[in-house]
């Protein structure tokens, strides 16, 4: 065994480092990379600017925490100004050489048009960003007074790609894998790159192949960036040098109106104007800075637009997406917005003042119940939420908490007895005879003592004419009617047998278990150590039997039902096992007898070897429990121990965890072990005296009980 469990270790360990090294090696590949085209800027607007590199082999998408460099012209030494580093991977693995990634600036987003419907497409795959660009973490970081926003140095400089990598680059090269100088900057291969013009133009600083780098200043060239957008085939990835061009093989047109409407970038503030619509003089249009339409700028808006909505620059529209047509007030609010019940009171958050056209009132407070209307703002249990719209029921009583006299216990006949307000079941003298409930001897002026009506003592009268409390329950004797019998009101299941309010006609409390296993007062009868002579149901007796009907109930709270209990342990029919919930006698989940679901419990899954019991039959060999049905008993039993006999060993059974009641040929497997650790609820792993939790991991597993 312990040459078996030293082999599957070696084994888990051999995967884990095979697995470990499949991906350090697989996110290895990025190394074979050119830098395709440098940008600096379009049109004399310095700040549009792209590096795109592409792959000159596939399957180089893994490039996160890989950088991009950035450096001056400065001679002899260039000056770091920036440096990218790769947030994550691209989603195009790029099997096929010529794969593009295109990284730039969030100017360039805003000026180009993709392949797509309308111009879209095309968008950047990274964004240098400094943290402060929407969507975009910070990969940015600037050096030395560099930008990083806009990293590319103008007209000279040099962009470095994975400065100090250990792989090899296209050529065979070591690090840098790729760099391309230009203007006056030192170069890494070669002699330098013609300089970036000036002012800058529709050209980019590209490559004319894939199978460098060998000498910048041939390698790279000026050259027109794409005149038209397209969707670049895979078969001509290598060969289509069109550029700027993203990961998802889209080509696009760089331009200083994007959306067409006449408004040149930077003077255009508002991009992605629809086609068509009629914009002011820094290309907004009325939808795009009053997006309700109900004349009010909106907040944020980057102009009054040409309808010249108010409220620019601020405050704004304050209640954005008003209904059309809506009447509102000056910050854009209409009435359905800040009162929608219409009850004259502010919905909580209605700015204030003012608040809609009718003037809502916020003082002393907003609405607390703004869906429905309630001019009068009830509030019974003082929660901030209006009587109106409370919708939880705390106690489970079936009152909902806002008008329930009594929210934190369960009362669902609202009992008054003094009429104050405060529900017999929270209230501290419910009768109102000077005399604390506490030591009130008969808290409901019945005439029946508290302690005579034991469990039933915190019902209410249901005014069956009688005008007595709790005179449905056994120890007083008078049969309620009606509501107070009914499964959906007042008392809970306390003995566990599936019924409610059963000292009602037609039960009484003493059908099931005759007590609650849950409850220390009142425990069906137990017959285990300091129980053995205690009346643990307070019925005048000890030790008796449980009520008749028990059987299919779990009376002792260890997850076990006493009929299992007696398959287990091979009793007679008897009660005795569903009396004790601690100890390898009468706990059927404690394997290893040790009054606790521990370490232990799993190794008897293994230990000791069965197959020294029993051979040559036990055709399982070296496991204890694991492959035998329960009706291979071994030797002596039944059949002679030969598999299958039909009759369940109890023994075996025990074993069996996690699909009780249990098949003669059911087979013991890993399933059984994971319940013993895991369980799902109302598996014996997570017993009711652990209080559902899984008691491998609850206490040490020590048997709670005696408690």
């Amino acid at each position: 065994m312990k040459d078996l469990r030293l082999l599957i270790l070696a084994a888990a360990m051999l995967l884990a480092g095979l697995f470990g090294q499949a991906q350090q090696e697989a996110h290895a590949a990025f190394h074979l990379m050119r830098i395709h085209a440098v940008m600096g800027g379009f049109n004399a607007v310095n700040t549009i600017q792209y590096v795109e590199l592409r792959m000159c082999s596939g399957g180089q998408n893994f490039v996160t925490g890989h950088t991009i460099r950035f450096y001056d012209d400065t001679n002899p030494t260039p000056v770091l100004k920036a440096t990218f580093t790769f947030p994550g991977d691209v989603s195009n693995p790029g099997f096929a050489t010529g794969e593009s990634i295109l990284i730039a600036t969030a100017e360039y987003n805003a000026n180009h048009m993709g392949p797509g419907a309308g111009g879209s497409g095309g968008n950047a795959d990274f964004i240098f960003s400094d943290g402060t660009v929407p969507n975009w973490p910070q990969n940015t970081v600037g050096a030395n007074g560099g930008d990083p926003l806009h990293p590319v140095q103008f007209t000279g400089g040099k962009v470095v790609f994975e400065e100090t990598s250990f792989s090899l680059g296209c050529a065979g090269n070591s690090a840098p894998l790729d760099s391309v100088a230009y203007g006056g900057a030192v170069p890494n291969y070669g002699t330098a790159a013609v300089a970036l013009p000036s002012p800058s133009d529709n050209t980019a600083l590209r490559e004319s192949n894939l199978s460098g780098p060998t000498n910048n200043s041939t390698d790279y060239s000026l050259q027109a960036t794409a005149a038209v957008p397209e969707t670049v085939a895979s078969g001509s990835l290598s060969t289509d040098l069109d550029t700027p061009r993203n990961n998802s093989r889209q080509v696009s047109q760089l331009t200083l109106d994007a959306d067409g409407d006449a408004v040149n970038f930077p003077t255009d503030v508002c991009a992605g104007t629809a086609s068509g619509a009629t914009v002011d003089s820094v290309g907004c249009s009325a939808a795009q800075v009053d997006a309700d339409a109900d004349g009010v700028c909106d907040v944020g808006a980057e102009s009054d637009g040409p309808q010249n909505c108010t409220g620019f620059p601020t405050p704004g529209d304050l209640c954005p997406g008003t209904a059309p047509a809506a009447a509102v007030d000056s910050v854009g609010c209409s009435d359905a917005q800040v009162d929608p019940d219409n009850d004259g009171f502010c919905s909580p958050g209605a700015p204030d003042p003012p608040a809609g056209p009718s003037n809502c009132t916020v003082i002393p407070a907003p609405d607390n119940c703004p869906t429905v209307s309630n001019p009068l703002q009830e509030d019974t249990d003082m929660d901030g939420i209006g009587d109106a719209c409370e919708t939880s029921d705390g106690d489970f009583d079936e009152v909902l908490d806002g008008p329930d006299n009594c929210d934190t216990a369960a009362n669902a006949f609202q009992g008054n007895q003094d009429g104050d307000g405060l529900g017999d079941a929270c209230d501290p003298d419910s009768d109102a005879d000077g005399t604390a409930n506490a030591t009130d001897n008969d808290d409901d002026n019945d005439g029946v003592f508290d302690t005579a009506e034991g469990e039933c003592r915190d019902d209410v009268d249901s005014a069956d004419a009688n005008a007595f409390v709790n005179d449905g329950c056994p120890a007083v004797g008078l049969a309620e009617s009606g509501a107070q019998c009914s499964a959906m009101m007042n008392e809970s299941d306390s003995d566990g047998d599936g019924f409610v309010n059963d000292g009602c006609p037609g039960a009484t409390e003493v059908v099931g278990c005759g007590g609650d296993p849950l409850s220390p007062a009142r425990r069906p009868e137990r017959i285990d150590g300091a129980f053995l002579a205690t009346d643990d149901d307070a019925d005048g007796s000890m030790n008796e039997v449980l009520p008749a009907g028990s059987s299919g109930l779990d009376c002792d709270g260890d997850g076990w039902p006493g009929d299992q209990e007696n398959l287990l342990y091979g009793n007679a029919p008897t009660t005795v096992s569903n009396q004790d919930p601690c100890g390898n006698n009468g706990w059927p989940t404690d394997l290893a007898a040790n009054n606790a679901l521990n370490i232990a419990d799993i190794g008897s899954f293994l230990n000791p070897p069965r197959s020294g019991l029993n051979p040559p039959v036990d055709a399982h060999s070296a496991f204890n429990k694991f492959s035998h049905p329960l009706d291979d008993w071994g030797a002596g039993g039944p059949g002679g121990g030969m598999s299958p006999d039909g009759t369940i060993d109890p023994e075996m059974a025990r074993w069996n965890l996690q699909l009780p009641p249990h098949a003669a040929t059911t087979a013991i497997n890993i399933g059984d072990l994971n319940s013993l650790i895991t369980g799902a609820a109302g598996s014996p792993a997570r017993p009711p005296m652990f209080n559902g939790q899984q008691a491998f991991f609850t206490d040490g597993g020590m048997c709670p009980w005696p408690a």
